[in-house]
């Protein structure tokens, strides 16, 4: 009774590992059948079909420039864009102002460390350089000096550079006239007689106690500042006005590019009418009641007399004022004074 158990549990397990092998073929067979069709489906329409803006030439390319192009300004303007955008319903869609959101506000958010000379990293680094000998030779490598040293010593010598510069220096010359010699010109009808002068004296008298003054405008008054080229804008971009005597200004500006400039502004009232602080045309006006704001220009560093993007009221500062009067005379002295003069 045994032996035909056992035989019978054999003959059930081939019976099963014949069935798994047909399984496995099976399964084989389907998946030839349907490769070809698959690896035709994986071509660029389909992937045009399934990926938003697949192969499209999008508009931020025109800002490479080779390398040297300058995306301040592109930059300004995507952080402006997004800072207010509400998500849709297109998630993808979404991603753009999502990413640009997070790069803007990530500085604020993360963390903040501080390294020092103690730290355990800057220690290990002076500790391999001051170790360095006995760690090569620790690996086989032996330093020092002696015959047994791998190390060498080379000498290399820069010749001297000599340039000879020349300069010439012109002096302009000009022909100059003058006439020397009195000319007397006699006339026959005189009497040679002096010069007569008859002075007659009259009293006039005049009340000045009365006098009426009128507000008839404002100044402006300088006043030094320092600040950004825009509130958003990095410590690169700043811009100083310091006020001079005699009513003067000077304005110094440094952009990002590693360029500065200075003008000089002989009178602050300039600034009514605006005053460009570089050469791409950026401006700083004031208002009549002291209150000043800034434009931004955006160039790139190769040419910085060319703008590529201009942003209003980007930063703002305020200057203060004094009234201008007008004044006039009681009692008739305005006529009294016109006859003296």
């Amino acid at each position: 009774m045994r032996r035909v158990v056992a035989i019978l549990m054999l003959c059930w397990a081939g019976a099963a590992l014949a069935d798994m092998g047909g399984s496995f073929q099976e399964g084989k067979n389907l998946g030839g059948s349907v490769a070809e069709g698959a690896f035709a489906g994986i071509n660029s329409g389909a992937a045009e079909a399934k990926v938003p803006a697949y192969g499209a030439n999008p508009a931020e390319t025109q800002y490479y420039q080779g390398g040297q192009g300058q995306i301040a300004g592109p930059g300004i303007g995507k952080m402006q864009g997004c800072a207010g955008y509400a998500p849709g319903s297109d998630k993808i869609a979404n991603q753009e102002c999502e990413a640009v959101n997070f790069l803007a506000r990530n500085p604020q958010i993360r963390p903040q460390f501080n390294i020092t000379k103690n730290d355990p990293m800057v220690l290990g680094a002076k500790n391999a350089r001051n170790s360095a000998e006995g760690f090569f030779q620790s690996i086989g490598i032996n330093g020092g000096t002696g015959s047994g040293t791998q190390c060498t010593t080379k000498t290399e010598t820069t010749p001297a550079q000599y340039t000879t510069e020349t300069c010439s220096s012109l002096k302009e010359l000009g022909t100059q006239q003058c006439t020397m010699g009195r000319t007397v010109n006699i006339e026959t009808d005189a009497n040679f007689q002096c010069d007569q002068t008859v002075n007659a004296y009259e009293n006039l008298s005049c009340d000045d106690s009365t006098l009426a003054c009128t507000v008839t405008g404002v100044k402006l008054q300088c006043a030094s500042t320092s600040t950004l080229c825009a509130s958003w804008a990095s410590s690169c971009c700043w811009i100083n006005v310091t006020c001079n005597a005699g009513g003067s200004a000077t304005v110094q500006h440094g952009d990002c590019c590693g360029y500065s400039y200075t003008k000089v502004v002989s009178d602050v009232s300039q600034f009514l009418s605006g005053v460009t602080y570089n050469p791409a045309g950026a401006k700083i006006t004031c208002t009549n009641t002291g209150s000043c704001s800034m434009t931004f220009e955006n160039y790139y560093c190769s040419n910085p007399s060319a703008s590529i993007g201009h942003y209003d009221n980007v930063n703002s500062f305020n200057m203060t004022t004094s009234p201008v009067f007008s004044c006039t005379e009681g009692g008739g002295c305005e006529a009294l004074d016109a006859r003296t003069r």
